[in-house]
């Protein structure tokens, strides 16, 4: 059975700043001749693919269409979302709609990631589409570059190892010169290195017992979390972050290692 691709397609994409404009999400961008939706909507062509979903709201159905038609996609359907709710719901609403049966297996793909190496996309697709199940699914964690494989800031890292990440703000585009050592279908950009002596992680070694209080002490991040997460994520969001704490502190440790390893010898 072939897999049934669900494109997210209802964020205002608001971490992409300053490009991002109220009348459009950064999924609509024009960055010449392309846009991330265009790009999504031509993953979705491959052999392996049914027909896709696409979730969305009223506001962005014209430009949904519009790109539908662009990319000549003749099959598919369109799920409107009554309110903005964020991805947990949007997931949901999308699974349940009766085009797809029970036994189809699902991807939900957000609207603006960029993947370049589509070879590697529908590699890994491929190679963990036998164990899902009822119980099981795959996600796309992250993984050192080329560069990040033999790099001394990484060094002794297994695909394992778990890191908390949340991004209310995001750095898209790395600087000119950076070298990314690690990335993800969530972040393209996860640790890079500028020059000899800068390096930048975009999650969070720094997590500990107390951090999470901490956190959510800060006037708007209780809000803020949910808006990114969904509403009712929050007990989710600390369940889950108590549950990886230790797996994240040793594999923080490990970083902290190498860079002093880097900085001082």
């Amino acid at each position: 059975m072939k897999i049934r691709p669900v494109i997210l397609c209802g964020g205002a994409g608001t971490r992409l700043w300053p490009n991002k404009k109220k009348h459009q999400a950064k999924q609509f961008i024009n960055f010449g001749n392309w846009t991330l939706i265009q790009r999504t909507l031509e993953r979705v062509k491959n052999s392996i693919f049914d027909y896709p979903i696409i979730s969305t709201n009223q506001k962005y159905l014209k430009q949904v269409r519009y790109y539908l038609k662009k990319r000549k996609v003749k099959k598919y359907k369109i799920v409107l979302e009554p309110a903005k709710k964020n991805t947990a719901p949007a997931i949901l609403a999308s699974a349940l709609i009766k085009d797809i049966p029970n036994d189809q297996p699902i991807l939900f793909l957000p609207s603006d990631h960029l993947i370049e190496n589509l070879s590697t996309f529908y590699s890994a697709i491929k190679k963990n589409i036998k164990n899902l199940s009822k119980e099981n699914i795959f996600i796309f964690g992250i993984k050192p570059t080329k560069e990040g494989l033999n790099h001394p800031l990484l060094k002794n890292f297994r695909k394992s190892d778990k890191w908390v990440n949340v991004h209310l703000v995001e750095v898209v585009e790395a600087p000119i010169g950076a070298v990314i050592l690690a990335t993800s279908s969530n972040c393209q950009n996860h640790v890079m290195q500028l020059g000899e002596f800068a390096y930048s992680c975009q999650f969070h070694p720094e997590v500990c017992d107390h951090t999470l209080d901490g956190w959510l002490k800060i006037p708007g991040i209780p809000e803020a979390i949910e808006d990114l997460l969904g509403p009712g994520s929050l007990d989710h969001f600390k369940s889950s972050i108590t549950e990886n704490l230790p797996a994240n502190n040793a594999a923080s440790l490990i970083l902290f290692e190498n860079w002093c390893n880097l900085v001082f010898n």
